[in-house]
């Protein structure tokens, strides 16, 4: 009998997360503020001058090593990028489908795409500025990166 018990408590919870899930969408706002610790972090770690970071939401990139690398760490540290530095496609759609406002989803996806296609560099840091430029000129209104 208690076994019996405890297996319909554990069916009864496994029914409750399956059909209740907690939905962990974010707006823009807060994807990114949550962003900013990373990037002051990745400021930290490249010394990339806060004028040169700043250009770059004014479409502003220039062939600075130090924002390479920062693109690069920032990538990492969202686990867009696994250690050696490789962007992963797939890791980013899911991101996308898990966390961004449903309203952006198929244009953040789209572009995604592209800027991944589009990436020539095989050096971490380079393909990373590639990505990043790429998604702030071609989705500015739906880029989070600090």
């Amino acid at each position: 009998m208690r076994n019996i018990f405890i297996s319909l408590i554990a069916i009864l919870v496994i029914i409750e997360i399956h059909f209740f899930q907690v939905d962990a969408r974010m707006t823009m706002t807060q994807i990114r503020n949550a962003m900013k610790p990373m990037g002051k972090t990745c400021v930290g770690k490249t010394g990339l001058s806060k004028e040169v970071q700043a250009g770059q939401h004014e479409g502003q990139f220039p062939e600075d090593e130090a924002l390479m690398k920062y693109h690069e760490c920032l990538l990492k540290l969202a686990k867009i990028a696994d250690k050696s530095g490789k962007i992963n496609l797939d890791t980013m759609l899911k991101q996308i489908d898990m966390m961004m406002p449903e309203d952006v989803i198929s244009k953040a996806k789209a572009v995604t795409t592209e800027c991944f296609n589009e990436i020539k560099s095989e050096e971490p840091a380079r393909a990373s500025f590639e990505f990043v430029s790429c998604y702030f000129l071609k989705g500015p209104e739906i880029t989070f990166f600090p």
